[in-house]
């Protein structure tokens, strides 16, 4: 999703070239930081090499507009990883089915729960030519389809796109600690013929990441773009997006449908503890959950 380990990343790509989520912090991804710029002056006279004494009212300071948004969402991961909700930490209070259905290979007699490789067989054929483009533009970046659904960019919305570059990496430590718990195997290692269009990504199945932050996703969104009274007038539409790029990924032969369900699961209970956790008498640079949707809210009103 912009490179990194979904999309390229360490598999080929990688976090210089990235991030997954869209952005990457060494070349950037236009919502991420920046292009892929390279910007060249004459050897024979470098900008330099000139007698220029800049006329600074005290010490420069790295302004917060120039932080890379995926790397200055990470100074939360201390907060999120130590919070408690209702006596609970996240990996306690996040979680999915232990019990992961049986697969059922070609052929074979499929049992209400079971995940069937006829089926990812199907889908391969009936709807993944139609569906490719869909797969490969959320593959490459979930969070833009969100964009383009909200009509923002993260010039015209920068708390908001905060607020989701916030939820992609939190969302991120939950699914790796839940995939590794897991560690069940990709549709491919049971059926190679499934041969999805990209590269397997490099992490088990169960739950499936690109579910989880899709509807992690929408929630933080619905919760911003919520008015003080009503609901938000995006919210079935979110769902709907979310619930499709989870589809498109059962479709692409990455996933069974289990995987899917539980991912989206996981999303929605990451989201009630995101909430949960108490809002700190904060400044800025300093920020918490309350404060970054409070932020995003305020371009929404």
């Amino acid at each position: 999703m912009g490179g990194g380990w979904l999309g390229g990343g360490w598999q080929g790509g990688g976090w210089q070239g990235g991030g997954w989520q869209g952005g990457g912090w060494q070349g950037g991804g236009w919502a991420g930081g920046g292009g892929d710029g390279l910007y060249t002056m004459r050897a024979d006279r470098p900008l330099v090499a000139e007698d220029l004494n800049p006329d600074f009212n005290g010490t420069p300071k790295f302004p917060r507009g120039a932080w890379n948004s995926d790397l200055f969402a990470l100074h939360f991961l201390p907060d999120f990883l130590t919070a408690k909700v209702s006596g609970k930490t996240w990996n306690q209070a996040i979680t999915v089915n232990p019990n992961i259905p049986k697969v059922v290979m070609p052929g074979g007699v499929v049992s209400p729960g079971d995940d069937s490789i006829d089926d990812l067989r199907i889908l391969a054929v009936t709807e993944r030519p139609e569906a490719l483009g869909e797969i490969l533009n959320q593959h490459q970046d979930q969070q833009l389809c969100f964009m383009q659904l909200l009509m923002m960019t993260a010039s015209s919305h920068p708390a908001t796109f905060f607020a989701m570059k916030l939820a992609a990496r939190i969302g991120e430590v939950v699914m790796i600690r839940l995939k590794r718990q897991f560690n069940r195997p990709r549709p491919t290692q049971y059926y190679p013929a499934l041969y999805p269009p990209v590269p397997v990504p490099g992490h088990a199945a169960y739950p499936a990441g690109h579910s989880l932050i899709a509807h992690l996703t929408a929630r933080v969104l619905i919760e911003i773009t919520t008015p003080t009274s009503g609901t938000s007038p995006y919210e079935k539409s979110l769902i709907k997006l979310a619930d499709q790029i989870g589809l498109n990924r059962v479709i692409a032969g990455f996933h069974f449908r289990s995987d899917i369900t539980e991912g989206a699961a996981a999303g929605v209970l990451t989201h009630q503890f995101l909430t949960g956790i108490p809002a700190r008498n904060v400044t800025a640079p300093d920020f918490d959950y309350a404060s970054v949707v409070s932020a995003a809210k305020a371009e929404w009103k």
